[in-house]
């Protein structure tokens, strides 16, 4: 029990770090944007694309070469999950193949 309050002190005190607001979200979007693009791009440019898990395919996309672009399936689903209609119609492709609507990963 007295671990437990330890953790919850400590907790307490990080949450009440004061902070500002997070100064390159402008750049954090144009870089997204840029993987999306590569992405997007890549057969018309020679390359190859695939998609995986984050869990691991990083270290693989970037041993193959620049030409590769790899889009993981955990941010890219958490990006395009809040757009409402175009949620919508990923997730009735997605049925419309096969795929259960709460298909993880």
């Amino acid at each position: 029990m007295k671990n437990q309050q330890t953790l919850l002190d400590r907790a307490v005190k990080i949450n009440s770090f004061k902070g500002e607001p997070f100064a390159c979200w402008r750049k954090a979007k144009e870089l997204r944007m840029k993987v999306y693009r590569d992405y997007y791009e890549a057969p018309e440019k020679g390359g190859l694309r695939f998609a995986g898990g984050a869990w691991g395919f990083m270290a693989l996309a970037h041993g193959l070469g620049d030409d590769v672009k790899w889009l993981s399936s955990e941010p890219y689903s958490a990006s395009t999950g809040h757009e409402g209609q175009e949620s919508r119609r990923f997730m009735d492709a997605a049925e419309a193949k096969g795929y259960a609507r709460d298909l993880c990963g």
